[in-house]
């Protein structure tokens, strides 16, 4: 029997018994749109912890307080402030880093004319700017001698000039802070697209609503010069371990050590950390698919059932068949065939389902909607194969019936 021939008698095996079918077909959906749209979701919440990591990368270094020691010391010792000499020691560490920079926060009112903003004020040092991505429209960035002068020089964020300045150039104005005084424009950044996090939480990681002005500058503007902490990257991936120890050795040199014994400052390697976080998100995405997953074994068990009631149902018609010579490949190969499109429509429904409950999700939650194509192909592959498995019972019994025995069932 040809191949077109088994599939026409397949077609018209499953249009008979369209309830059956379509009853097979919803564990199949189920099972394929359930564990596309885990992994899915999964892959979204990557992209927030990229997010959430801003400018980080696999070369770059955070450098903050030891604040495990702290807290463990009940009081014993208390943190101590990064200072302008360390910043110029570690800078000067040109044969591993390619700069440090650090972030000094806070939020102040700014006043433009008649329009008044709020917004966030960092202090930091011109690379930040380029460590972190962000480019300039117009204008310039800091420099070395805005920070040298303490100039009151600041570098605008996109959304604050064009609400401060709505259809006007914000370069060469200037702009009051609240209660300090006022800042000339210098630069003002292109605009970054809003993220999850960003649209979910008060912590904006576009910096669209920013105000960058040199760290030396921050005491002039009524705030804290404080440094929390540094963020510095390595000129190459490979000596990330080294400057790691370096830049410890020159804090040590500066600050001592609590006690003579724990350092007063830890250095994180942020590839480690984000592999550290991918990993276990990776896990939990893993975890859920596998639970997922079990509703496609459920499906096979029904595909088997269900296609044991259909050979049981046409034993006459199989006995009839084999009477008149057709063999018993033949008969495998037509059930075989009826189970797998089964299957295989099933995957697909679920695949298309899946793709569905991704964008509502995207669009009522704000997650990133993020089809994971390798696990729709694998999906289909599993539901194919989950037919091909669980066919394969009732298919060899159909094929094997003696037809003598099959014509004399009722």
């Amino acid at each position: 029997m040809r191949f077109r021939d088994t599939l026409s008698e397949a077609l018209q095996a499953i249009g008979t018994n369209r309830s059956r079918s379509f009853l097979l077909l919803i564990g199949l959906i189920i099972g394929v749109a359930s564990v596309v749209t885990v992994v899915s979701v999964g892959d979204g919440a990557s992209e927030v912890i990229g997010e959430l990591m801003g400018g980080f990368n696999s070369r770059s270094l955070l450098i903050q307080p030891n604040w495990r020691a702290v807290s463990e010391s009940e009081g014993r010792y208390d943190w101590e402030e990064l200072t302008a000499r360390d910043m110029d020691d570690l800078n000067g560490l040109t044969n591993l880093l390619r700069g440090v920079t650090p972030q000094i926060e806070m939020e102040m009112t700014l006043a433009a004319g008649n329009r008044r903003e709020r917004a966030r004020i960092m202090g930091t040092l011109p690379l930040f700017l380029d460590l972190n991505g962000l480019t300039i429209g117009e204008g310039r960035n800091l420099n070395d001698l805005d920070g040298r002068e303490m100039r009151k020089a600041a570098v605008m964020g996109y959304d604050l000039a064009e609400n401060l300045f709505p259809g006007e150039g914000a370069v060469g104005r200037w702009v009051t802070v609240e209660g300090v005084g006022p800042v000339k424009i210098v630069g003002v950044l292109n605009r970054s697209e809003e993220g999850f996090t960003s649209r979910i939480a008060d912590f904006d990681t576009t910096h669209n609503n920013t105000l960058f002005v040199p760290s030396s500058t921050v005491e002039r503007l009524g705030g804290s010069s404080y440094i929390y902490f540094l963020q510095a990257e390595v000129l190459e991936e490979e000596l990330l371990d080294e400057a790691s120890r370096k830049i410890r050795a020159v804090l040590n040199y500066n600050h001592g050590k609590y006690g003579g014994k724990w350092e007063k400052y830890t250095v994180t390697e942020m590839a480690a950390l984000i592999e550290s976080i991918g990993r276990v998100t990776a896990i939990l995405t893993l975890f859920i698919s596998l639970i997922a997953g079990i509703s496609l074994v459920v499906a096979g068990v029904g595909v088997m059932n269900i296609m044991l009631v259909s050979v049981r149902e046409r034993t006459r018609e199989i006995g009839t068949r084999k009477a008149l010579g057709a063999a018993p490949y033949e008969i495998l190969n037509q059930i075989m065939v009826e189970a797998l499109l089964l299957c295989g429509s099933g995957g697909a429904a679920g695949a298309l389902l899946s793709s569905l409950a991704v964008a509502l999700i995207a669009r009522f939650t704000g997650w990133p909607g993020v089809i994971n194509g390798k696990m729709v192909i694998i999906s289909l592959a599993l539901s194919l194969l989950t037919g091909l498995v669980f066919a394969m019972i009732p298919a060899t019994r159909a094929a094997d019936m003696d037809p003598v025995e099959a014509l004399r069932y009722e």
